[in-house]
C-alpha cells in the first residue's frame, strides 16, 4: 500500500484533532512513525514492515475514531432532537400535571379547612351536649326539689287543716259553753230578778226585759 508522507499525515492529524475523550493521542505518534518509516535504512526489513503496519493500523484506528465520533455526534444530535420533540410533546402534559398539582394542593387546602371547620363544629356540638346534659341534670334536680317541696306543702297543708279542724272544734265547744253559760246566766238573772236581788251597781233584769226597756226609751 502507498504510505502517506509525513506532511500529509500531520495535516490529517491536525485537521482531525484529538478530542480528549475517545482517543487521547495527537499528532506526535503519527509524526514519529512517519519519520521512522522514512528512515527505513536504519531498520531491518522486518522492523520497517512492522513500523509500516503499525502506521497503517494507527491510521485505521484514527479513521475509525473519526467515524465513531461522527456517528456519536450524529447520535447525540438525534438524541437532542428527540429530547426537544419529547419536550414539545410533553409540554402540554407537564402543564396539565402542574395544573393538576395546583388543583390537588387547593383541594388539600380546602379539605384541611373543611376538616378544621368540622372539628370546630364537633367541639361546639360536644360543648352544647355537655351544657344540655348539665341543664337536664339541673332540671331533674329542680323537679325533684319541687316535688319534695310540693309533698312538704301537702303535708303542711294537711297538718294545718287538721289543726284548723281541731281549733274549729275547740271554738265550737267554746261557743256551746258560752251559750250554755249565757242560758244559765239568764236563768240566774231571772231568779235574782224574781227575788228582787240587786246591787248598788247593777240590777239583775232579764235580758229580754232589759232589751224591751231600752227599745221603749229609744221610742219615747
Amino acid at each position: 500500500p502507498v504510505v502517506p508522507t509525513v506532511e500529509e499525515q500531520v495535516d490529517a492529524e491536525e485537521a482531525d484533532g484529538a478530542d480528549g475523550v475517545i482517543f487521547e493521542a495527537g499528532v506526535g505518534i503519527t509524526k514519529e512513525l512517519a519519520l521512522r518509516c522514512e528512515a527505513g535504512w536504519r531498520y531491518t526489513a522486518t522492523d520497517a514492515e512492522g513500523l509500516r503496519e503499525l502506521q497503517t493500523m494507527i491510521g485505521d484506528l484514527k479513521t475509525r475514531r473519526r467515524q465513531e465520533r461522527e456517528r456519536a455526534e450524529e447520535g447525540h444530535g438525534r438524541l437532542t432532537e428527540l429530547q426537544r420533540s419529547f419536550q414539545k410533546r410533553t409540554a402540554p402534559i407537564e402543564g396539565q400535571i402542574i395544573a393538576l398539582k395546583e388543583e390537588l394542593a387547593a383541594s388539600i387546602q380546602e379539605n384541611q379547612c373543611a376538616y378544621q371547620a368540622r372539628m370546630n363544629l364537633q367541639m361546639t356540638l360536644k360543648s352544647g351536649q355537655e351544657e344540655l346534659q348539665d341543664a337536664l341534670h339541673e332540671r331533674e334536680i329542680s323537679a325533684a326539689n319541687a316535688q319534695q317541696l310540693m309533698l312538704s306543702h301537702k303535708m303542711r297543708h294537711q297538718e294545718v287543716d287538721e289543726e284548723s279542724q281541731r281549733l274549729q272544734a275547740q271554738v265550737t265547744r267554746m261557743e256551746e259553753d258560752v251559750e250554755r253559760l249565757e242560758r244559765e246566766n239568764e236563768v240566774f238573772r231571772r231568779r235574782l230578778h224574781a227575788m228582787r236581788f240587786e246591787t248598788e251597781a247593777e240590777r239583775f233584769v232579764p235580758r229580754q226585759l232589759n232589751a224591751c226597756a231600752v227599745q221603749a226609751a229609744a221610742t219615747a
